[in-house]
């Protein structure tokens, strides 16, 4: 009777614990002929060096992301300068921008006064340049599906831009920061176990300054527990943040996915592979538990009892998930609610019994 107590608390036990960006910047003008606004090539304003730092929270949801310009005006008679900010689709309320969504700062100064220009109104001679390809990095695949929700490849390649002023003189040289926090895109499929995250930052519109700039790309994870894959190559220089520094401008604008590991106990973000190693692990415990019972019954069923933890080492298609979290912890606590009261009564009868005797 003590044996069957232990394993009963054995599943009890089992069963607690299993339940369980994009932007860049250019200087705008409209051509007076056809009021077409294109971007100035010829602004006399010199880009010395740009740094990106993309900032993944936790959640990975709304990463920030840090740019600076350190800019000099050589040539350029007019101390007046608009800049268009590059953005993805910001969701913004129209006509407003938020305070905590995007900040700019010149040498300190807060800019206060935006402008959002809607995707007819960027410059047309302008074009982004990139082939958005969702790579898996933890199997170094290209995954067959659009995003699942989320970034420029759901929307269509909407953009938007985020048009300002600023005051910098001839000779003068300036930094100009820019903050805003990031709109991921995320592929979300059944092909993947954990969802594969993406950007896309808008490097080229930084071609219409004059200079070629050095140009330093960041990115910074909560944890070590991430694999990326970049379209530009980056250095691991500590466990959470990957960088690189380029002499001169890319051609093409700058995309990188990047997953969250945990959980991928066998090196694949593959579910069907996953899957099956689970299933043979599962397999693996039953006939080692059929071995064992043959020599120790209780002993047998302890082990079998394992399959339950293994279980949810599974990952099934969301439809089932959902069923399993949802209708499988139920049934399984009432199962044993049933077998703890039959044990009981059992119990109960014997000891009945006894007093009889």
């Amino acid at each position: 009777m003590r044996k069957n107590w232990i394993i009963a608390l054995t599943i009890l036990i089992i069963c607690l614990i299993s339940i369980p960006a994009f932007g860049n910047a250019a200087s705008p003008y409209e051509r007076p002929d056809s009021n077409v606004v294109l971007f100035d090539d010829d602004t006399g304003i010199v880009l010395r060096e740009e740094w990106v730092k993309f900032t993944i929270d936790e959640n990975n949801w709304n990463s920030r992301v840090d740019v600076i310009y350190d800019i000099e005006n050589e040539d350029r008679d007019d101390h007046h300068l608009d800049i268009m900010f590059i953005a993805p689709y910001f969701d913004y309320d129209t006509g407003e921008v938020y305070v905590d969504r995007f900040e700019a700062v010149v040498d300190g100064n807060e800019i206060t006064e935006f402008e959002i220009k809607e995707e007819d109104d960027i410059p047309v001679n302008w074009n982004a340049r990139y082939t958005m390809e969702i790579m898996d990095p933890v199997d170094d695949r290209m995954l067959e599906r659009r995003l699942s929700d989320g970034g420029p490849a759901s929307k269509g390649g909407k953009v938007e831009g985020i048009q300002f002023s600023i005051d910098i003189e001839k000779g003068q040289r300036k930094t100009l920061e820019i903050s805003y926090k990031a709109e991921e895109g995320y592929y979300s499929f059944d092909d993947v176990v954990n969802d594969v995250y993406t950007h896309l930052y808008y490097l080229t519109p930084a071609e219409f300054w004059n200079g070629d700039p050095v140009v330093n790309l960041e990115i910074e994870f909560p944890n070590g527990g991430y694999e990326v894959h970049s379209s530009i190559d980056l250095d691991q220089v500590s466990d959470t943040i990957y960088s690189a520094r380029l002499e001169g401008l890319p051609d093409e604008e700058w995309t990188f996915s990047y997953v969250d590991t945990t959980g991928l106990f066998y090196g694949t973000n593959r579910r069907s592979i996953h899957n099956v190693i689970t299933w043979g692990i599962i397999t693996a415990t039953v006939l080692a538990g059929i071995y064992v019972r043959k020599r120790k019954k209780w002993k047998g069923n302890l082990v079998l009892l394992l399959i339950l933890p293994e279980l949810f080492l599974f990952r099934p298609g969301y439809g089932i998930l959902y069923l399993v979290y949802f209708l499988f912890a139920p049934v399984t606590a009432l199962v044993l609610f049933i077998i703890l009261v039959m044990m009981a009564l059992r119990q109960y009868n014997k000891r009945k019994r006894d007093r009889r005797l």
